[in-house]
C-alpha cells in the first residue's frame, strides 16, 4: 500500500496541475480574445444551412436577413422584428452548425489577430445522447465593428458523448 501511495505522489508531482488558460488559442495565433454578445433571435426567425455563415455590416443588409430568417407560419411573428443594431459599432456574425444527439451546447469565441487583419469565431459544439435528432444553430455573435480591409473567418469542431 505505501508503494502505491509513492506512485501516486510522484505522479501528482511529476504531472503537475495546469490551469486553463483561457488566452491560449489568442496567444497561439497572436492575437487577442474580444468580447462578443451572442444573440438567440427566437422562435420568430430562422436561419437554415443555407446560410452557412453570414456577416452584417450595414442596416440594409439586416432588414434583408430580418426578411429572409423571419417564420411565416405563425401570425405570432407578423410584427416581431430584431433587436436594434448600431452598425457604426457592431458588426453583427453568424455560422451554423448542426449535430445530432438528444442535446447540444456550444462554446463560442472570438479572436481578433492583428498580424492577419482577422477575426476568428471559433465554435466548438458538443452534442450529447444517441437521439436521432438535428439540432441546429445560427451561433449569433455581435462584435466589434470590423475594419474595412478586415476577414472574419468561421472554424467549428464537433464533439460527441453518447452519454449524458
Amino acid at each position: 500500500m505505501r508503494f502505491l501511495s509513492v506512485i501516486f505522489v510522484l505522479l501528482v508531482a511529476l504531472t503537475g496541475c495546469q490551469k486553463d488558460d483561457e488566452s491560449s488559442l489568442a496567444d497561439s495565433i497572436g492575437g487577442e480574445r474580444i468580447h462578443a454578445d451572442y444573440l438567440d433571435f427566437g422562435k420568430c426567425f430562422y436561419a437554415s444551412s443555407n446560410y452557412d455563415s453570414v456577416v452584417i455590416q450595414n442596416e440594409s443588409a439586416y432588414k434583408a436577413l430580418e426578411d429572409s430568417l423571419r417564420a411565416n407560419n405563425s401570425k405570432d411573428c407578423s410584427d416581431a422584428s430584431l433587436p436594434n443594431v448600431n452598425f457604426n459599432d457592431y458588426t453583427l456574425i453568424g455560422k451554423w452548425t448542426g449535430a445530432s444527439g438528444c442535446s447540444a451546447e456550444y462554446e463560442r469565441e472570438v479572436i481578433k489577430d492583428n498580424t492577419k487583419n482577422i477575426y476568428l469565431y471559433k465554435i466548438t459544439v458538443k452534442s450529447y445522447g444517441l437521439c436521432q435528432m438535428l439540432i441546429s444553430n445560427m451561433n449569433w455573435a455581435l462584435i466589434p465593428k470590423v475594419p474595412p480591409g478586415w476577414k472574419v473567418e468561421f472554424e467549428v469542431n464537433y464533439e460527441f458523448s453518447g452519454d449524458k
